[in-house]
């Protein structure tokens, strides 16, 4: 069973040991954590790099390049996963629940190079009620289909969606 290290505070600097790199200049994204948690609250706060949300909690997290495991009751992650749980937060939920996988995407307008993405872990609760509006969603992309009208020459478009 691997060794698993308690922490003050989980993060991506302290689970991957300082700011995520590509391995190479071709490379688009790279996951580098996994994060899973049941966020019980959370505290603010205000730092030389502006201000903070940290979640509170029993939360637990790998290092995706070398497997090391930690774990913590305080979990600073990047905004685009934080935000959804907040959400919940503030509307009254006691605890929630999530997984994600945590990645880096290469976009040269960011300062740093790249900017983080989240991925589920865990499916969405079919009750859930955005899980019930996104049902909704055509998801599937649009068929365009191109063909040439023999007698004019001119191309005709039709769109086909999925329902």
């Amino acid at each position: 069973m691997p060794q698993i290290e308690m922490v003050k505070k989980l993060s991506v600097k302290k689970v991957i040991g300082a700011k995520p790199k590509f391995d190479d200049e071709d490379q688009k994204t790279k996951d580098v954590m996994q994060v899973v948690g049941v966020a019980s609250g959370m505290k603010t706060g205000t730092s030389d790099n502006g201000d903070w949300t940290a979640l509170t909690g029993n939360f637990a997290a790998v290092n995706l390049e070398t497997g090391e495991q930690f774990r913590s009751g305080v979990c600073f992650i990047p905004d685009v996963a934080l935000d959804p749980i907040v959400g919940q937060l503030n509307q009254g939920v006691t605890a929630v629940e999530f997984g994600w996988t945590i990645s880096i995407k290469r976009d040269e307008n960011a300062a740093t190079g790249y900017v983080y993405t989240a991925r589920p872990l865990i499916e969405a609760d079919e009750n859930d009620p955005l899980e019930q509006l996104v049902s909704h969603l055509d998801t599937a992309p649009a068929l365009e289909d191109k063909s040439e009208d023999k007698a004019t020459g001119k191309t005709t478009r039709s769109r086909a969606t999925s329902k």
